[in-house]
């Protein structure tokens, strides 16, 4: 039986590796990523609570995942949640990701996403759209923060 994650106010890296570095340790460049990815995630939180009064409970529905939990989940064979550099957070109504997107195309692709540095999973093609924003960080298309469609998203 899974353990359920319990819902915080603050995100923590260990909730980022949800156990798994025990069994699967972090090479340098992961706990590099790591550490980056916490601080970006643990900015736009704040942001989030500032801009719109949300006071997210923080619930990492996926973290990092080896190899071995990544063929599992049937997800991409390249995700970054290999590497440390991306995180699933509870979002239930999708409210949150949807006023990240909006707010991305709001300010010119410089709100809050690019002021932390951050992709978002555009929450319209996010798989089922069934309560999750997935956050991650990296390049794509030599921009570092955007709203991407998991199919077109080299």
């Amino acid at each position: 039986m899974t353990k359920k994650p319990t819902a915080k106010k603050i995100l923590t890296m260990a909730d980022i590796l949800m156990g798994r570095d025990k069994k699967y340790p972090l090479t340098a460049e992961m706990r590099h990523n790591l550490v980056n990815l916490h601080t970006r995630v643990t900015k736009l939180i704040s942001m989030v609570a500032d801009a719109y009064g949300i006071d997210m409970d923080i619930i990492v529905t996926s973290g990092y995942r080896p190899g071995e939990f990544n063929r599992i989940k049937n997800a991409a064979t390249a995700s970054r949640h290999m590497t440390c550099r991306a995180v699933d957070l509870s979002d239930p109504q999708c409210l949150i990701g949807h006023r990240l997107k909006a707010n991305y195309l709001q300010y010119d692709h410089h709100g809050i996403l690019g002021q932390c540095g951050l992709w978002l999973e555009d929450p319209e093609y996010t798989r089922g759209n069934n309560g999750w924003m997935h956050l991650d960080i990296g390049t794509r298309r030599g921009m570092s923060h955007g709203v991407f469609i998991p199919e077109l998203a080299a």
